[in-house]
């Protein structure tokens, strides 16, 4: 027996997330797909890696001094060296965390529908249609800012509400925090022996 796919609630974005609101995602974001542990051991590394990146800079401009005098054309080599280091690795990072912001942030845009089923959630957009049924979301966060519908392999479903305006938002994500947490019940009385 299936359930009727007729939607009980449709939201529509309004404008496109702005730049602070994109800015935030990410940072959210990051916290979220961390969320089973294997972010400690990358966090880890990373601020290693930038604090070797660090001490190996501060090292080459500490040599550069007394190396001038011995060989000038040496010192200036590593002068460079630590330029173009510092220049690449500050536009690493900053493209790195542009990039994130534009691949997922600015797949949403003005239209995108949200709709919420017996079965699921619908989305249809810009990218095209995508259904997730009750049983793939694995967590929720309802925020007075957010609401995001975590789902496997660091995936989810993001709505800002401010990109909501003049939309009953809060019964919306009320609704929807409530059919998840009905299924998820359900489907856990299924699962007892």
């Amino acid at each position: 027996m299936t359930r009727s796919a007729s939607p009980t609630l449709e939201l529509r974005q309004m404008r496109e997330f702005t730049r602070r609101e994109k800015d935030d995602l990410t940072r959210l974001w990051t916290k979220l797909i961390w969320r089973g542990g294997t972010g400690r051991l990358y966090s880890t590394l990373y601020w290693l890696w930038c604090g070797f990146g660090t001490f190996l800079y501060l090292s080459i401009l500490m040599a550069v001094k007394p190396l001038a005098a011995v060989s000038p054309s040496l010192s200036d080599q590593l002068v460079f060296a630590a330029t173009c280091f510092a220049v690449l690795f500050i536009c690493c990072l900053w493209l790195e965390s542009r990039l994130r912001r534009s691949k997922y942030w600015t797949g949403k845009r003005i239209d995108d529908r949200y709709i919420v089923t017996a079965d699921g959630l619908n989305l249809t957009g810009a990218r095209g249609a995508f259904s997730c049924g009750w049983k793939n979301i694995e967590d929720i966060l309802n925020s007075d800012r957010h609401l995001i519908a975590l789902l496997p392999g660091n995936a989810g479903v993001f709505i800002i509400k401010a990109a909501f305006a003049g939309q009953d938002v809060e019964r919306f994500s009320t609704e929807f925090v409530r059919c998840w947490h009905a299924h998820r019940d359900a489907g856990a009385w299924e699962h007892r022996p």
